[in-house]
């Protein structure tokens, strides 16, 4: 994996909801609320930090045992965040 990743901001703003994330896209006059597993993906990317990265800022965040693979669950939000048109492969 370690896919660069880059938020694709040109027409998009967003608001902090507390523990959400609200990313609205002005092209697509798009609403988008982020739960706080995809806003802390979400922040990860921002931070162009990798999945293992994320997977590691998931688990402290959320005090996830260690044994469990975030890998594919990092994957699947990126999948998601890509296929809205949020972000995409640089």
């Amino acid at each position: 994996m370690g896919e660069k990743m880059q938020k694709d901001a040109e027409g998009l703003t967003i608001q902090d909801l507390g523990t959400e994330l609200m990313l609205y896209d002005a092209r697509k006059d798009k609403v988008h609320i982020l739960n706080p597993t995809a806003r802390v993906v979400w922040e990860g990317l921002v931070a162009a930090q990798t999945d293992e990265e994320i997977a590691s800022a998931l688990r402290e965040r959320f005090s996830i045992e260690p044994g469990q693979d975030l890998k594919t669950d990092v994957r699947t939000i990126i999948n998601e965040l890509r296929q809205k048109g949020l972000i995409k492969a640089i």
